[in-house]
């Protein structure tokens, strides 16, 4: 005997699929902006900047066609700092105009105005920095665009400061130890400047430049022997390098051996033409040996490479004034004065 199949069961095999249909029909649209927002979001979070733009412009494509105003302002948002990272702060600046007009939270609009502001002017961002890391109090971004515009300030005090509230919240991190390794250099505090850059070689011991640092730290606090262990290495490591035969050098000239101190300087020269140091140094030694004749062309290169380099001037004034040529010493002494005004930093060894 045949049963015979219900009507409302043949309807619904029929109307359930075509309710789904529909349903999943309406609701693609709000799944497609989820996931791209997903998808954006997490590329932003591992830094692939190039993903996270891609799925951003197609996000807000559909947000502004389904008036979706609270997406769209998240994703303007996302939008300009992806910009930002990718160094078009020129570009960003619309995205989060247009994020502000859809409804951004002040605070959020806040921070990424001061972000995005410090790429190009610290100064008159600072304020706005500041407030914005009273909302967000652990955020990196804020702290390490203070922690490097102070530095490029020469604002030693304040770069450690925001340097050392970064660590609170990454600690360890090893580009933040060699930041704030750096401010206490540049501040004449050398032991601790030395801490930081043996935190870093105990994570990376073959980390070049904070052996590079630490030897900076212990040749400026006189430690000579130790100084020139880490100098020695960091030449091992990287041999094309000119910065350690600099400091083996000046090792040398602290011990008196002037010859050394020139041959590895020459050496030094010959790895890089135009290397500041190198030159500062055998413009030093020329001096050490009264030859100011000689003496005065090498800091004339100095200066000209580095036009702001103060102790370039004041040596250069230095060889001049011995070589009789006073009136040109006296323009070089007044540059250093007016540099030593905007740059107060360390102590300028007598040659």
């Amino acid at each position: 005997m045949i049963r015979r199949v219900p009507p409302w069961f043949v309807a619904a095999i029929i109307l359930i699929p075509a309710a789904i249909g529909i349903g999943w029909w309406f609701y693609w649209p709000t799944y497609r902006r989820n996931h791209l927002l997903a998808v954006a979001e997490k590329a932003i979070e591992v830094n692939d900047l190039p993903l996270a733009k891609a799925s951003l412009e197609k996000l807000l494509k559909d947000a502004k066609v389904h008036e979706e105003p609270r997406q769209e302002a998240h994703g303007q948002l996302l939008y300009a700092r992806v910009l930002r990272r990718l160094g078009r702060s020129n570009d960003a600046w619309s995205p989060l105009q247009a994020a502000v007009q859809a409804g951004l939270p002040e605070p959020e609009g806040r921070r990424e105005y001061a972000l995005l502001e410090a790429v190009d002017d610290f100064p008159l961002a600072e304020n706005a920095l500041r407030r914005a890391l009273e909302d967000y109090p652990e955020d990196t971004e804020i702290l390490h665009a203070l922690a490097e515009g102070c530095a490029h300030q020469r604002r030693w005090r304040e770069a450690e400061d925001a340097y050392t509230r970064w660590l609170e919240v990454q600690p360890g991190k090893e580009e933040v130890l060699l930041g704030r390794g750096h401010a206490r250099l540049e501040a004449g505090r050398f032991d601790q400047a030395a801490d930081d850059f043996r935190q870093v070689l105990a994570i990376s011991p073959n980390h070049f430049q904070a052996r590079l640092s630490l030897a900076q730290c212990l040749l400026s606090d006189f430690k000579i022997d130790e100084a020139e262990t880490e100098l020695l290495r960091c030449h091992q490591l990287l041999p094309a390098r000119s910065e350690p035969l600099v400091g083996l050098g000046a090792c040398a000239l602290e011990r008196g051996d002037l010859e050394r101190a020139q041959t590895q300087t020459k050496e030094a020269l010959a790895l890089d033409p135009a290397s500041v140091p190198a030159l500062t140094l055998l413009g030093t030694l020329y001096l050490r040996r009264q030859r100011y004749d000689l003496a005065i062309p090498v800091f004339e290169r100095v200066i000209h490479l580095s036009p702001r380099d103060k102790q370039g001037h004041l040596y250069l004034a230095q060889a001049l004034a011995k070589n009789g040529e006073l009136e040109k010493a006296k323009i070089h002494e007044n540059l250093y004065k007016e540099l030593e005004q905007v740059q107060p930093s360390g102590k300028t060894r007598e040659p």
